[in-house]
């Protein structure tokens, strides 16, 4: 690998992908980062897309010759609006959502050198949902509230649109009340349930590791 990106802590620095990967393969990743950071990767469409790091080897890998990993999540909400669900099934398992970002289209609009890093990942969706396999997904409520920790309060929740608005957004998680709400964070950064066949903008996570 190659190219370079961008990450920034307390100053932008220009890093390879080449010397980012090594670290991460020492489980440094970590030092490599710091603290409350960011790096950009391009998208096609999109042009240069903001990820935040969420936490360090937090996930369960499919991958178990894979040690050390960095999750990550796109820091404004960038991605159009869908529903969680047309047919207002609060199952991330069969999410319209789930199945739009871990298509082979969408997938491969990522730069080669961060979809080279990319790991799938098991994720537990709750006492009402079946664990699913992923390489692009959403926060749950339960990751949103203390899983990681980046999300410590609700300020670190909003997100904005390209626009500058603040805006809802999906979660994975469904709503034990009645199968057709499913969890959505509200532009405040509180946690509230609606109806899945309703279009929100999505926080998009994923998993890069070695």
């Amino acid at each position: 690998m190659t190219g370079i990106f961008k990450r920034t802590h307390t100053e932008e620095t220009i890093s390879t992908w080449e010397e980012f990967k090594n670290y991460l393969k020492m489980g440094e990743a970590r030092e490599f980062f710091g603290e409350n950071a960011s790096m950009e990767v391009q998208v096609e469409d999109f042009g240069t897309v903001v990820f935040d790091v969420l936490d360090y080897d937090k996930e369960k890998l499919v991958d178990k010759n894979k040690k050390h990993s960095v999750t990550l999540a796109v820091r404004d909400l960038i991605f159009d609006p869908m529903p969680f669900s047309k047919n207002e099934n609060n199952s991330w398992e069969e999410s319209d959502i789930r199945k739009h970002i871990n298509s082979e289209e969408f997938i491969n609009r990522f730069e080669p050198e961060f979809r080279e890093l990319l790991c799938k990942v098991y994720k537990d969706n709750g006492p009402k949902g079946k664990e699913t396999i992923d390489t692009f997904f959403l926060p749950s409520v339960e990751e949103m509230k203390g899983g990681y920790v980046f999300f410590e309060n609700e300020k670190k929740r909003v997100k904005i649109t390209p626009e500058r608005e603040t805006n809802w957004y999906w979660t994975r998680s469904a709503y034990r009340g009645y199968a057709c709400h499913s969890w959505c964070v509200h532009p405040s950064g509180s946690i509230r349930n609606l109806n899945a066949s309703w279009a929100f903008r999505f926080c998009l996570a994923c998993v890069i590791a070695v």
